[in-house]
C-alpha cells in the first residue's frame, strides 16, 4: 500500500524532504503538541531566523509558542 501511495512522490529529494517533515510532525505529537499550532508556528519563525544555533528552539522537545513565555525549561532533548 505504502508504495503505490508514494508513487508519484516527485523526486527522490521531494521524498526525503517530506519524511523528514512527517517525523517532525510525529515527534511533535510525541511532546504533546498540537501539530498544526506547531507547524505553523515554527514556519512563521523560521524566516526571522539569522543563524542555525537559534534552530534548536523549534524543535518539538524545546518548543514554546511564540505569544507564551519561555519559563519552563527544556524537557530531556537530544542536541
Amino acid at each position: 500500500m505504502g508504495k503505490k501511495n508514494w508513487l508519484f512522490m516527485g523526486s527522490e529529494t521531494t521524498g526525503q524532504r517530506a519524511a523528514i517533515i512527517f517525523t517532525m510532525v510525529e515527534c511533535a505529537k510525541r511532546q504533546g503538541h498540537d501539530p498544526e499550532v506547531w507547524l505553523a508556528d515554527v514556519l512563521d519563525r523560521l524566516p526571522a531566523m539569522t543563524n542555525r544555533d537559534d534552530l534548536s528552539v523549534l524543535l518539538p522537545c524545546r518548543w514554546q509558542p511564540a505569544a507564551a513565555p519561555a519559563a519552563r525549561t527544556a524537557e530531556a532533548c537530544p542536541a
